[in-house]
């Protein structure tokens, strides 16, 4: 029967590694493709995704600044390229951040938006050397115009040129500063013809000189003129703001497909989820099979373990009882008489495994219970076979602490007791501590008076015993004058000295059934009872 019982138990421990290793493979399998169907669902980081999509606006923002101060350079509402040279530094910051696209885009997603990115930084290259060449033009006609102006103010405050060379003069330069206003292509020609004819009757005048550096700066501002309308044209021509939708609308589709991907990946994980749901339920049905399997099974071991009980009970004994625990435990044979002590046993009471057996339990008695209290005892386990609460023993040294004690007979098949076992801690360390808690609980910290709580509670009994008795009882308040100052002039650990020590004269003063409490800095109160006549308060 023990072979075949070592063969079961072997074939089992096999079965269970077996069974325990398939099921911690299927977690792990499942476990990885949880938490890789989780991943999937939150690739998007929505961080990245506005950033990308505020720098493209930052962008685009700043590239209509960049045509509108254009403008307003040209017509002279800007005195200075500053604010050109701001949008175009911002348009570079911009770009070199959206170089980082968001990490959730495929190896595909990545090369198609890169490509469309590429194009789109390059216009904005070719625009900043559009612009870099109006400004330098731009400078050109500035300095040219003003030169012309000049020219022109000098030579018209001059009286010595005849009335029809004025006439054409003034309307050449009209004209000049008109086309520079409008671009008109009939104001430039009207101005080439007039330079024409002002070169012609050149000659009938004596201020040459003048004349030909106005022609220079009017030839000058001319041509400076039709080149900026061309950069301008050229600059506002770009095709920036269809790049800028171009790329917009490639992201969008990019990061919508991404979105609903993950959305069809959350689908998935909440339809994988509810699987392992129910299978996590399968499992613990067959768990449960298992359970009443094993419970069966429990129950023959435990048929043969009765067999064996005999064999086997001094060992069971030792190793679950004496050895791996901390309290203290006894056994006894039927009469009472110690047959077995654990360690703790000397630990605690002082007596030594040695000495102690072959005695009674009665050596450890402390003499503060009465004969009543055992003989309730013994009638408990009697009746109920195991007692168990509080009781105070002695140890070797004479000192007497507090235990809980639990007392269990044992029995034989026939119902016959054979061996009792005692089970007791030392519970002195769980007194002191409650004693210590009820000491703050009720009692001031520093003057070891009673406190609010306990004054309170003393109020009450004491109305009761005065409503009994018909007697009389006082509550007197009293603070110190002048405490304060000693606190402030001497400081506060000579005030609590003196709190205490007038604590300690009140309670020398009163009488045993009083009380003083104190209820907070140098307020004190007293409760007086049990007096006959008012005028003893008094």
């Amino acid at each position: 029967m023990i072979l075949a019982g070592m063969h079961t138990k072997r074939f089992s421990k096999q079965h269970s590694k077996y069974w325990t290793f398939k099921v911690s493979l299927i977690v792990i399998i499942n476990t990885v493709l949880f938490l890789w169907l989780y991943n999937q669902t939150i690739t998007i980081s929505n961080v990245q995704h506005l950033s990308f999509i505020q720098n493209l606006r930052d962008i685009n923002e700043a590239d209509a600044l960049i045509d509108k101060e254009v403008l307003a350079t040209h017509t002279r509402f800007s005195k200075n390229y500053d604010a050109l040279a701001f949008y175009s530094n911002q348009i570079e910051i911009k770009l070199a951040l959206i170089k980082q696209l968001p990490d959730f885009l495929s190896k595909k997603e990545n090369k198609s938006l890169q490509k469309a990115l590429t194009s789109f930084t390059q216009i904005f290259k070719n625009k900043s050397h559009y612009v870099d060449l109006f400004k330098r033009n731009n400078a050109i006609l500035i300095n040219s115009r003003n030169y012309f102006i000049s020219e022109s103010e000098k030579l018209l405050q001059k009286n010595e040129l005849n009335l029809q060379f004025n006439r054409v003069l003034n309307n050449y330069i009209y004209q000049t500063l008109l086309y520079v206003q409008n671009y008109h292509l009939d104001n430039l020609k009207k101005s080439i013809l007039l330079h024409e004819q002002l070169l012609a009757q050149m000659t009938q005048n004596a201020n040459i000189e003048n004349i030909n550096n106005l022609l220079k700066h009017g030839d000058i501002t001319l041509k400076s003129t039709t080149k900026a309308s061309q950069q301008i044209r050229s600059i506002s021509m770009l095709a920036t703001v269809s790049k800028y939708n171009e790329l917009i609308d490639i992201y969008n589709n990019i990061y919508s497909k991404e979105q609903s991907d993950a959305q069809v990946y959350f689908k998935i994980l909440v339809i994988y989820s509810i699987l392992l749901v129910l299978f996590v339920s399968y499992l613990l049905i067959n768990l449960d099979n298992i359970r009443l399997l094993l419970s069966k099974s429990n129950k023959k071991l435990k048929d043969r373990y009765i067999q064996q009980q005999k064999i086997e009970k001094l060992l069971l004994l030792h190793d679950t009882a004496f050895l791996s625990t901390q309290e203290a435990i006894v056994l006894t044979d039927a009469s009472g008489i110690i047959i077995d002590a654990n360690p703790s046993f000397s630990r605690i009471t002082g007596y030594s495994k040695e000495e102690s057996i072959g005695q009674n339990p009665r050596v450890l008695k402390s003499g503060k219970h009465t004969t009543e209290f055992y003989q309730a005892m013994w009638h408990s386990i009697n009746n109920t076979g195991k007692w168990q609460g509080e009781i105070w023993n002695r140890k070797k040294s004479g000192k007497i602490y507090p235990e809980n004690l639990s007392i269990t007979s044992v029995k034989d098949n026939q119902g016959k007791v054979t061996n009792y076992v005692a089970v007791f801690s030392d519970v002195a360390i769980f007194k002191e501590q409650e004693r210590q808690l009820k000491q703050m609980a009720f009692y001031d910290a520093l003057t070891k008076l009673p406190n609010r709580f306990l004054l309170t509670d003393r109020i009450a009994q004491a109305i009761s015993q005065t409503e009994r008795s018909k007697a009389y009882m006082a509550i007197c308040f009293l603070d110190f004058d002048g405490f304060k100052p000693i606190n402030d002039t001497y400081g506060h650990e000579v005030g609590d000295k003196l709190l205490v020590e007038m604590a300690n004269r009140f309670k020398n003063i009163l009488r045993e059934g009083d009380t003083v409490a104190r209820i907070g800095g140098d307020e004190f109160v007293f409760l007086l009872v049990g007096m006959n006549e008012i005028k003893e308060y008094e």
